[in-house]
């Protein structure tokens, strides 16, 4: 297979930054970077980054739809249609997140996405599920919320593509659940959650590492009661995914949760749902007939509250950076490693390495994607 020769380029990797780096892939993975001059060989492909910033790819674990495509769609056009818009804003991996519904509509979607895992026409991989799991507290749920239901979640769990499950724990009922899946490899977080900070510590010691849109649909930190936030934000065993769109959650709050989790524990994601990259309009669905209507780039319900995410994982990155008044090489992994580590996949994603899948994004000066680069296939280009 022809290499592919990436050169003159500013590399962000674990342990430097490479001013004029290059870096050649081969089978789909990285085999050897380097500084200054690249060695060239006949047989190599090359493109010349022109003093481009060149990042590990994008690795969103929080990601419901795109482009009018849903996860709940339950259809492989759903998930390859998704996969597309992520590829043109950095992302080279993610979860397809469900939410809550019936037996049958997760069942469906879960069985969708293990149809289309390997699909050739996929851009971005897909890696497996999130289950935002109708297993919340029904203070932040919706007409499905319930407790974990033994035959259900184990038929789920058995389906083989689960990596993260997002549930209240709480819920007495919950508890067989988060030892299960952790049993299984599966990551396991708080989310829609009214825990208590006691409730909160017993749940970590027996495997809760993840917190889902942390502060978002949680009890709230107080003094008297630090709650769900305070219990996430004290633990050092607990890593924080926020959506970072200046709308649901605060720049302070931002701030003060990456002095809390830096460097490895804080992620960034999208929790993307379908009108994202539509604009602003009124969007119904036909998943349960609600409608969301986005306006000046936020999504909202008809009650008027927050809906979900619109603000691609690219946009993201750069009001992070603002938020937090940091440059690209002190933020990169928030976006990459860290939810690589998070669902177990850093071995072959989430930082530029040799022996690491060539998953990569080529950015400009403004944080602007100008190449997404899936197993060393160049899948968009700006």
């Amino acid at each position: 297979m022809t290499d592919l020769l990436i050169f003159n380029t500013h590399i962000i990797t674990p342990q430097k930054v490479l001013e004029r780096g290059w870096i050649i892939c081969r089978d789909g993975r990285i085999v050897a970077i380097g500084n200054d001059e690249p060695t060239r060989k006949p047989d190599s492909m090359a493109i010349d980054g022109q003093g481009l910033t060149l990042l590990p790819g994008f690795v969103d674990i929080h990601a419901h739809g795109a482009m009018g495509h849903a996860v709940m769609h339950a259809t492989p056009e759903a998930l390859i249609g998704m996969s597309k818009f992520f590829a043109r804003h950095g992302v080279t991996s993610f979860l397809a997140t469900t939410q809550s519904d019936t037996h049958n509509c997760i069942t469906e979607a879960l069985k969708a996405i293990v149809a289309t895992i390997k699909h050739p026409n996929l851009h971005a991989h897909l890696l497996g599920a999130h289950i935002e799991s109708p297993y919340v507290n029904w203070q932040y749920g919706n007409q499905h919320t319930r407790p974990a239901l033994s035959q259900e979640a184990r038929d789920w769990l058995s389906l083989g593509v689960i990596k993260l499950l997002t549930l209240a724990p709480e819920i007495p009922e919950n508890e067989w659940l988060i030892r299960e899946a952790v049993a299984q490899g599966i990551t396991v977080s708080v989310g829609h959650s009214d825990a208590t900070y006691d409730q909160m510590e017993q749940a970590i010691t027996i495997g809760i590492t993840h917190s889902t849109h942390t502060f978002h649909d949680m009890r709230p930190f107080q003094h008297h009661e630090a709650g769900v936030v305070g219990a996430v934000m004290e633990s050092c065993l607990v890593g924080c995914d926020i959506i970072a769109d200046g709308v649901h959650v605060s720049d302070g709050a931002i701030r003060l949760l990456w002095l809390l989790k830096r460097p490895d524990k804080l992620m960034l994601i999208t929790d993307s749902i379908y009108p994202a990259g539509l604009g602003d309009g009124v969007f119904g669905t036909a998943i349960d007939d609600a409608q969301v209507i986005v306006t000046d780039g936020v999504a909202r319900n008809s009650k008027g509250e927050l809906a979900g995410g619109i603000m691609p994982m690219d946009a993201g990155l750069r009001y992070l950076m603002v938020a937090l008044r940091e440059p690209i090489e002190r933020v990169w992994q928030t976006a990459s490693l860290n939810p690589a580590h998070a669902i177990h996949v850093a071995h072959r994603k989430g930082s530029i390495e040799i022996g690491k899948d060539a998953d990569l994004v080529l950015m400009d000066s403004d944080m602007r994607v100008q190449k997404t680069i899936v197993m060393g296939r160049v899948v968009y280009e700006g």
